[in-house]
């Protein structure tokens, strides 16, 4: 028999694609991430990147309010964190001077396609500022890919304009010395408005110990990830070291690993298994740097190891419970 109340409570629920208050303090949290990167971007490219972060995160929004009146659906909230987070990640992976319909559109996508379908932001099996990236690398791949010069400063191992990425792509090592550490360091490169600057994205890591120790060891097996790849397969032949924090310089990779990859919709609930999620999301991008068209596919490798995660995730379980240690914790567990 019901106790008193239950049968209230029941009926309480949470609107579909809603979120609720844990989602809502992860993506504020995950909000908080993205300042640092988003004042350098506004520092170096001013009113570019401040009109950029704008027009992508409105334009979340405005997808997600549009769709849930066409189909009447309630919402218990007029600020949505996840559909701004979505619109804010989108906007600090492209140049600053990226035309507007360029955001818009990996907006659209993100927010269309890749979330509402499954029941919004916070039930997409797919990261959808990833799916959004995506979009816009295949449909538009100039523009995402062509960088404003920094007005005033220039860098003393890159021309202007051009990335350290695409440097990497064609095999150019660049000269390493204290000014061009500390070029590295503060962002003093072209490339996505907000992940030129190593020591701030670095920083931002610091927040994912407040999103639990799941999302810290997503990042952190990223970071290790990538930077066991870039020392065992470098694409430089300067060495190991300077393969590391090159890769790890260049692109949006490190900044989708700290801010986008432990999604909760999609990552594993145990911290173990997380610290797997982020290696084998380091391979993948890597990968898709070493052999893929494009100077940046850690977007692609998210998509892909967001869809084959549970299956590899489960095959691992089903192949240590095979092994004699595997059979005797089933032991233990069916005498538990």
């Amino acid at each position: 028999m019901a106790k008193p109340g239950e049968a209230e409570n029941a009926k309480i629920k949470t609107p579909q694609g809603a979120e609720t208050p844990e989602e809502a303090r992860y993506y504020l949290i995950a909000l908080l991430m993205l300042l640092l990167p988003a004042l350098m971007a506004a520092y170096y490219y001013r009113s570019q990147a401040l009109r950029q972060l704008v027009v992508c995160s409105l334009s979340a929004l405005a997808f997600e309010w549009i769709v849930r009146l066409l189909f009447r659906k309630t919402m218990d909230k007029k600020f949505d964190c996840g559909s701004l987070f979505t619109g804010a990640v989108i906007a600090i992976c492209l140049p600053a001077n990226a035309p507007f319909y360029v955001g818009i559109s990996a907006a659209a996508f993100a927010i269309l396609v890749a979330a509402l379908p499954f029941g919004g932001i916070h039930r997409a099996p797919f990261i959808p500022a990833a799916a959004g990236m995506a979009f816009a690398v295949v449909c538009f791949k100039d523009a995402v890919f062509t960088y404003p010069a920094i007005e005033g400063i220039q860098s003393s191992i890159i021309p202007s304009g051009v990335s350290l990425a695409s440097l990497l792509q064609h095999g150019v090592a660049p000269r390493l010395d204290t000014a061009s550490l500390l070029d590295l360091l503060l962002g003093q490169v072209s490339g996505p408005m907000g992940t030129g600057s190593l020591s701030f994205i670095m920083g931002t890591i610091f927040f994912t110990f407040l999103l639990g120790r799941e999302a810290f060891c997503c990042s952190a097996g990223f970071i290790g990830g990538m930077a066991a790849m870039a020392a065992i397969f470098p694409r430089i032949p300067t060495g190991s070291m300077n393969s590391v924090f090159l890769e790890l310089s260049a692109g949006a990779a490190l900044l989708c690993g700290v801010c986008l990859l432990h999604h909760p919709a999609s990552r594993p609930r145990h911290w173990g298994w997380c610290l797997a999620y982020g290696l084998y999301t380091a391979i993948i991008a890597m990968c898709f740097r070493y052999f893929g068209p494009y100077e940046e596919g850690v977007w692609f490798a998210i998509l892909f190891v967001n869809g084959t995660w549970g299956f590899l995730q489960e095959m691992f379980i089903s192949l240590w419970r095979l092994t004699p240690w595997g059979k005797r914790q089933m032991e233990v567990n069916s005498y538990a």
